[in-house]
């Protein structure tokens, strides 16, 4: 029991916390004083009047068993009271009890009380009447007395003002949490606009201390990413120069040399710049888009021309009717880095699909294959630059392919998503509009 609450609790929203700890405390609050009132103030006043009350009666019963003519003397009593008096046969009285109290289940015996040699009984019904049994002129008797004031609905009452006062502590439980909520919905709100990459927001209603210590938070956070990418375009702006010499100088080179190895790592350290200078670009807005129609089946067969897939399997499934109106170097570059990383990451015996269909207004994409994939918990990190699901092969790419692939499609108003293909792999799905 104590394990399912403490899940229970802790499923349980921020909200919901607020609105559980204010309404216990003021439920337990409303329960001390509910019984602290009854206890003490109360229940020794009901007592006291029920006590009255049997001395009353047994008054009563006195007189009328020592008056000459008990009718007429009853009539008095009940006029010169302001209660109701009623006598009747001992037998006839018992009769009528047991058969309303089997059937009807309404009348309860309920306290009794001796009062001047009387035994006095008290009714749990309407009036709260009592009776006790009298001699008068030598027949049992029994004397019912009914009084205006029903103690017994008053002590009913107390149960339903208390549930009541429990729902309006619900109300009002409810109206305080949702007061005290709102600056942590406010934060809340605020977090995932910096989380959706709005680093610019800030949070301007009066929310106490921590209203500074967000947008002092959000403040640094704008100033690293922008430190960051400031470092990003600064560096791959400035190894572009170096590249093109260093690309110069080996077409230079004597046949003799067998330049290969050295061709291909400056190509390789090109295309990391360029994708670092194109990836800031992005990030920051700064990248002039150029939309032209493109048929994506055209784009797939030139891809396919340039990567080399080795001996993988490659299953096509392309719409000739696809067509996109994007950036062509952008479009290109993002099919080559998800050929790449297939390339790179999975083994030759596996299989690659490349689908291209048009839906409703756009055209989807799914780049997918049958390697190993990567774990849930590593499904979304892949997506870091530089971070890659296996360090040991860090020397054989830099991590930048799926997250420019998401920039690149976010650019141009498109989403990428990332799952697992069945029965094993990785699936890559953009989606682009026509």
């Amino acid at each position: 029991m104590k394990a399912f609450v403490q899940k229970l609790w802790a499923e349980c929203a921020v909200k919901q916390r607020i609105f559980i700890g204010v309404f216990l405390t003021m439920f337990l609050a409303g329960m001390s004083i509910h019984f602290l009132v009854g206890r003490r103030a109360f229940n020794p006043l009901f007592k006291e009047v029920i006590d009255r009350r049997a001395e009353t009666v047994a008054l009563i019963a006195t007189s009328l068993e020592t008056a000459p003519k008990p009718k007429r003397k009853l009539k008095k009593l009940s006029e010169k009271l302001g209660v109701e008096l009623k006598i009747v046969p001992e037998q006839v009285f018992w009769g009528k009890y047991k058969e309303r109290s089997r059937i009807k289940n309404k009348t309860k015996k309920g306290q009794q009380v001796t009062k001047g040699g009387y035994e006095i009984t008290t009714f749990k019904q309407p009036k709260s009447p009592l009776f006790t049994t009298i001699d008068v002129r030598g027949e049992p008797m029994v004397l019912v007395v009914k009084f205006p004031v029903d103690i017994d609905q008053i002590k009913r009452r107390r149960g339903s003002d208390f549930a009541i006062i429990i729902a309006i502590l619900m109300v009002f439980s409810a109206i305080i949490s949702h007061w005290a909520f709102k600056p942590i919905q406010r934060a809340t709100l605020a977090m995932g606009e910096i989380a959706d990459g709005n680093l610019e927001h800030r949070v301007t209603d009066n929310i106490g201390p921590a209203k500074d210590a967000f947008n002092h938070m959000a403040d640094r956070v704008e100033q690293m990413l922008e430190g960051q990418r400031m470092l990003l375009a600064g560096i791959s702006h400035e190894l572009r120069t170096p590249l093109a010499r260093m690309r110069l100088q080996t077409a230079l080179l004597d046949d003799k040399v067998d330049t290969t190895s050295l061709h291909e790592d400056i190509v390789e350290m090109d295309a990391l710049v360029e994708m670092l200078l194109v990836s800031s670009q992005l990030q920051t807005g700064s990248f002039e888009i150029h939309r032209e129609p493109i048929i994506v089946q055209d784009l797939v067969y030139e891809v396919l021309a340039t990567v080399d897939l080795a001996e993988r399997y490659i299953s096509l499934d392309l719409d000739p009717s696809a067509v996109v109106k994007a950036d062509r170097l952008l479009l290109r570059r993002v099919l080559i880095n998800l050929c790449t990383n297939i390339a790179k990451y999975t083994p030759l015996d596996c299989t690659v699909s490349i689908e291209a269909k048009r839906v409703d207004n756009q055209v989807n994409i799914v780049c997918a294959d049958t390697g190993k994939g990567v774990s849930e918990e590593l499904l979304e990190r892949i997506l870091t630059p530089f971070w890659q699901a296996d360090t040991s092969r860090s020397a054989t790419g830099w991590g930048l392919g799926l997250s420019f692939v998401q920039r690149a499609m976010e650019a141009h108003g498109g989403t990428m998503e990332l799952s697992h293909n069945q029965p094993t792999g990785l699936k890559v799905n953009v989606r682009l509009p026509v």
